[in-house]
């Protein structure tokens, strides 16, 4: 479903486009999970994402470079990856670079509402039904 709700968008996505796309198909507000500061908290970004970044800010690599990108919001973090990349990303690059970024897995977050699994998540419901058995909840910087 993300996939035909981003292939719809148009080839040049930019990180509203992205945002709007995750909200719609699951009802998860990217700018609330980056605004929290909620997701993985780690040293740094995978480093195809560390070097668009760097990119983007024109920096050469460093510690303090470094750093200080892992003091940006998510949300900043995403537009200036997005800013460095000139080809556009597939629907599997985008889900790949949320889940990097803001450590939301959307393809398993799919597969939880099959098997009827609750989750709360990043400071808001991920997945939720009535009929779903198990409910998983999930403290600040999971």
């Amino acid at each position: 479903m993300i996939d035909k709700v981003l292939e719809s968008y148009g080839r040049k996505l930019d990180s509203t486009k992205i945002r709007k796309a995750v909200g719609e198909v699951y009802e998860i507000d990217l700018k609330d999970v980056s605004d929290k500061r909620e997701g993985k908290v780690t040293r740094a970004y995978p480093e195809e994402i560390m070097r668009g970044i760097r990119q983007s800010l024109h920096k050469e690599p460093s510690e303090e470079t470094d750093h200080y990108i892992m003091t940006l919001t998510k949300l900043t973090a995403m537009d200036l990856y997005l800013n460095s990349i000139d080809t556009p990303m597939t629907p599997v690059k985008i889900r790949q670079m949320i889940n990097h970024i803001f450590g939301i897995n959307l393809e398993g977050i799919s597969t939880l509402d099959e098997i009827r699994v609750s989750l709360y998540s990043k400071g808001q419901w991920i997945t939720q039904g009535d009929t779903h058995l198990v409910v998983v909840s999930t403290g600040q910087g999971m």
